[in-house]
C-alpha cells in the first residue's frame, strides 16, 4: 500500500503544481487582455483627437483628401 500511497501523493503534488501554473497563465491572460482594452480606447482616443486636430488645422478636409 505504500507504493499506491506514494504514487496518489506524487499524483497530487504535481495537479497542484499544474493548477497554480494555470491560475499564473490565467492572471497573466487577464492581464494582458485588460491592457490590450485599455490600449485600444487609448488609441480611439488619439485618433479622435487627431481627427479633431486636423479638421480644425485644414477645415473640412479629410485625411484620404490630405495625402490624396
Amino acid at each position: 500500500m505504500t507504493n499506491f500511497d506514494q504514487h496518489i501523493s506524487q499524483r497530487k503534488q504535481a495537479r497542484r503544481q499544474a493548477d497554480s501554473k494555470r491560475q499564473d497563465v490565467e492572471d497573466e491572460l487577464t492581464a494582458a487582455r485588460k491592457a490590450h482594452v485599455d490600449l485600444v480606447s487609448e488609441h480611439g482616443q488619439l485618433a479622435a483627437e487627431a481627427k479633431v486636430y486636423i479638421k480644425g488645422s485644414y477645415g473640412a478636409l479629410s485625411i484620404s483628401e490630405l495625402n490624396g
